[in-house]
């Protein structure tokens, strides 16, 4: 399958993004990951911006003037059918509000298995469209994040999303 890629500015650093003509299919903050993780899946990237990339700049964009809550890019998620199931309930939090993982757990249908919950989320390989940062501890703390813990932080200030604790 041929497969798009280009990098994009963030107010943290750089994301990276790969999509088929039709589908957004990853995104990364690390260049490595990226790249290993579409040579696992054997997909040949062709390094440059198509319609649906520069779509997504745009939209990129917008969400980090604070002007965009929910991105319209078509995306397929290439995960497993538990994964699925749990970023399927993720991609439903609205802007600006948070889960517990206990609660996604819940609402995938897993209710004992908020952990594994988490490990869905940590594998999650759209990150931002599928905005796994609005998943925090029960507790309010903010647990983990595949972009890192400064950038969870961030993305949830930008969408006023951010615990009392913080």
């Amino acid at each position: 399958m041929k497969v798009y890629t280009a990098g994009f500015d963030a107010p943290f650093g750089k994301i990276y993004a790969a999509s088929t003509e039709r589908e957004l299919i990853k995104l990364s903050f690390r260049r490595e990951e990226f790249l290993s993780w579409l040579d696992k899946r054997g997909f040949l990237a062709e390094p440059h911006e198509n319609e649906l990339l520069i779509g997504l700049k745009e939209e990129l964009k917008h969400y980090f003037a604070g002007k965009l809550r929910r991105f319209k890019t078509p995306y397929r998620l290439l995960v497993s059918e538990f994964d699925r199931r749990v970023l399927d309930v993720v991609a439903k939090i609205p802007y600006g509000e948070t889960l517990s993982y206990r609660e996604v757990a819940l609402r995938a249908g897993f209710p004992r298995a908020f952990r594994a919950a988490g490990g869905a989320l940590g594998r999650n390989p759209l990150p931002i469209v599928v905005p796994c940062h609005r998943v925090i501890r029960s507790d309010g703390g903010l647990g983990g994040f595949g972009g890192g813990i400064e950038i969870k932080k961030y993305l949830l200030e930008l969408e006023g999303a951010l615990p009392p604790a913080f």
